[in-house]
């Protein structure tokens, strides 16, 4: 058991160099301030050889050292995200699923940046909806980091880290209206344009 944390006999510094728990306030006080501190190669602003790493917030609210090119591939990994989830909705709203949504979870919640909700008219179908969308993941390089429910009737849930793919039949996109649970996400539009005449 790792709580509460049991007196050490050592002595507080030995010669690995690591400060042993020896109480609470060991734990809270004195072990946290010590953590190693990040150091970059360049300058930072401000004195010289001195300076805080700048990092960027995503959207998702991941924190990232930011780097030349740590925007940049946070951009496209979003923008690669979004293209996915548009991908997936269209698929499942093209093989005969029907209230097909794609929130964008951008700032409220870590899990991932974008939900794809869509309601399917069997098991098998939604199935078969699931292994296509993991087809096109494996195009675009999203893998399915994780699969539940598919052996189920009700809710098969995809992750592809980034974007989670929800197929669900009538009765429990009803009972979980993850749609009003995650009524502050940004609604996407996925529809295709129409070709001009």
């Amino acid at each position: 058991m790792l709580w509460p944390p049991k007196r050490c006999k050592r002595p507080p510094q030995t010669k690995c160099g690591r400060k042993h728990v020896t109480g609470l306030t060991d734990l809270l006080g004195t072990v946290a301030p010590k953590l190693p501190k990040l150091r970059h190669g360049r300058r930072g602003p401000g004195k010289a050889g001195g300076g805080s790493p700048a990092g960027v917030l995503t959207a998702s609210g991941r924190w990232i050292i930011a780097t030349p090119t740590a925007a940049t591939e946070t951009a496209d990994r979003v923008s690669a995200a979004r293209k996915f989830a548009i991908d997936a909705a269209r698929l499942a709203a093209n093989t005969r699923c029907h209230n097909v949504v794609v929130l964008e979870l951008g700032g409220l919640s870590p899990l991932a940046d974008f939900f794809v909700i869509a309601t399917g008219t069997s098991p098998r179908q939604m199935r078969t909806v699931c292994d296509q969308i993991e087809e096109i993941g494996e195009t675009q390089n999203f893998r399915t980091y994780h699969r539940s429910g598919y052996e189920g009737e009700t809710w098969v849930a995809a992750d592809f880290v980034d974007v989670v793919v929800h197929l669900f039949n009538q009765d429990s996109r009803m009972f979980y209206d993850l749609d009003n649970l995650w009524g502050d996400a940004k609604r996407v539009e996925w529809q295709q344009e129409p070709a001009p005449a």
